[in-house]
């Protein structure tokens, strides 16, 4: 009997061992795990296990973010509303409106104040707070509100602003007609006139007035540039002593910074912002401000069919690269008599199409 049981235990034991090696090399079920298994099979495994852990934590991290927004969308006060990158309002002589932490204000014409504050204003490009009531905003500068903050802004006789973020129309807030009062329908620029103020990238002449017919000034071709950048900050400041108006300053800076545009007398360290331009110098602000931005300005047209080819060639021979980059690019014409007149100067609706064909190329 004995005899037995050992045979039967023996046999018990042959019948596992077997199984076991018989198993097919290199799988989990060997015991003798192979290279092979551990590099391909048993690490695609492990990499599966982690990306679905991974899945996992990320939905857990967006679903908690989600819950957080929601609740701040929640507890804005009900009649606050939201402006989504700088739109263009206006308010009417003794109208206010009230913009709360994380929102910007830009006065592009007519007058404002800070009327209340709870917190602090901040004017970004001389990086002080501005916390005295009834302190005027400055044309082109941003104000922007800090944390926990609250201030009123008012207008006497109205004003045309940008504004980027939160804030509550407390009266008079309207957002202006995209149209200027002094173009007319059909004008051959109210295209360009609309354009440029609807895209706020234009320096208004007075009030709602564009006077298309009159000449762009090197501040005004500033002004738009660093308009169309976005308004960026920069702390350069390129020295000039007759930079008179807040409203160009930071405008003019940028430009010099870039190297778009540069003052009249280096000696003298002029800027000359009421000076004007002619078709020449327009021609090369625009190749500059590609130029100065990484673009492509290697497109050459050539120009020696204007009848006044010899004019740009002896007396604006500086931009004649411009000129041909102008004209191949469809950007800068002749006039209709099929010449260039590179001395003409350029008046504000000629500056105001030249950008909405520029920009609408980008």
């Amino acid at each position: 009997m004995k005899r037995i049981i050992t045979l039967t235990l023996v046999l018990a034991l042959l019948t596992v061992m077997s199984g076991a090696y018989a198993s097919p090399a290199g799988t989990s079920a060997d015991p003798l795990i192979t290279k092979e298994y551990a590099d391909n099979d048993y690490a695609a495994m492990v990499m599966d296990s982690l990306g679905a852990s991974l899945d996992t934590r990320l939905q857990t991290v967006y679903n908690e973010a989600a819950q957080a927004i929601g609740a701040d969308v929640e507890s804005l006060p009900p009649a606050e509303s939201f402006s989504n990158g700088y739109n263009s309002f206006s308010l009417l002589p003794g109208g206010s409106v009230s913009v709360s932490a994380g929102g910007s204000v830009i006065l592009t014409s007519g007058d404002m104040s800070l009327a209340s504050l709870t917190g602090e204003v901040v004017d970004v490009a001389a990086g002080s707070p501005v916390n005295f009531i009834g302190s005027s905003l400055s044309a082109g500068k941003r104000y922007f509100s800090a944390d926990a903050t609250v201030a009123v802004y008012t207008s006497v006789n109205g004003a045309v602003f940008l504004l980027d973020g939160p804030y509550t129309a407390i009266s008079g807030v309207t957002e202006p007609p995209h149209k200027y009062s002094d173009v007319s329908s059909g004008t051959w620029y109210e295209p360009a006139a609309n354009w440029v103020y609807e895209n706020r990238i234009f320096r208004d002449y007075k009030g709602d007035s564009f006077n298309g017919t009159g000449a762009a000034t090197r501040a005004e071709a500033a002004y738009a540039l660093w308009a169309a950048a976005g308004f960026p900050e920069t702390e350069y400041s390129a020295g000039y002593t007759d930079l008179t108006e807040d409203w160009y300053k930071t405008a003019v800076n940028w430009a010099s910074e870039k190297g778009i545009i540069h003052g009249v007398s280096v000696s003298e360290a002029v800027f000359d912002p009421s000076g004007t331009f002619n078709r020449a110098m327009l021609a090369e602000l625009f190749y500059l401000y590609v130029q100065t931005s990484g673009g492509d300005v290697s497109a050459k047209a050539d120009i020696s069919f204007f009848k006044d080819a010899d004019v740009i060639a002896s007396g604006v021979s500086w931009a004649s690269d411009a000129i041909a980059w102008g004209v191949a690019t469809d950007i800068i014409h002749g006039t209709g008599d099929n010449t260039y007149a590179p001395f003409t100067l350029s008046s504000r609706a000629e500056l105001a199409t030249l950008l909405m064909l520029f920009f609408q190329k980008q």
